[in-house]
């Protein structure tokens, strides 16, 4: 009887500490649900534009292929910092290209951050066989380094997601956290969890 009881202490006890570690590491809860704002209570949102803003310096003798950096993210750990570009068109050509996504956890007492590649690649714009253009938009597929796709077209009229790794990020060619419009032709609009700050690179 007494190990019996010892070992449901014991397990009382372990699930303790697990429950007072995740309340400690905000990771460890993930990112369910949806952020608001405790003095409007509602979704606060920033949106900026990012070509050619709050643009990183990047050496393309020692970063050949990167096309531009951004960084996105703020103090606020209420708001949902937004960037809205035009996807660059040597990310549209014949090889496609990279999104390559660097983010660091704000809250986490680790100090805990990630990298991820979005390999993009969208529908061919050559017309040599006569085929294209059979379907409204620009068709586009994302493979992630380590696995995991996302199929999307651009300028269908219809909101698609090109990437969203772990919820700390997302990539849409709709206003995700302000009212669901499109943004049409070739732009994206990539969003940070408010916890979450990111660098942004887009490599050929």
């Amino acid at each position: 009887m007494s190990h019996g009881r010892t070992i449901l202490i014991a397990l009382s006890l372990m699930s303790t500490v697990t429950s007072a570690l995740a309340q400690e590491n905000p990771v460890n809860e993930g990112f369910g649900g949806i952020v608001i704002d405790p003095k409007t209570k509602s979704i606060a949102i920033e949106v900026q534009d990012l070509d050619g803003a709050n643009a990183l310096s990047v050496d393309p003798k020692t970063h050949p292929g990167t096309i531009a950096g951004f960084r996105l993210g703020g103090e606020d750990i209420y708001t949902y910092y937004c960037g809205v570009l035009e996807m660059p068109q040597q990310m549209l050509d014949v090889d496609g290209g990279t999104i390559r996504l660097i983010m660091q956890h704000e809250l986490d007492p680790y100090d805990q951050m990630r990298m991820i590649d979005e390999h993009i690649a969208t529908e061919w714009s050559d017309d040599t066989y006569g085929k294209r253009g059979r379907y409204v938009g620009r068709y586009g597929w994302t493979r992630q380094s380590g696995g995991g796709d996302y199929s999307w077209v651009l300028g269908d009229q219809v909101a698609h997601n090109i990437a969203a790794p772990w919820g700390w990020i997302w990539v849409d060619d709709f206003a995700r956290f302000g009212n669901g419009q499109l943004l049409g032709g070739n732009k994206v609009q990539i969003c940070v969890h408010p916890h979450v700050t990111a660098r942004i690179f887009l490599v050929d």
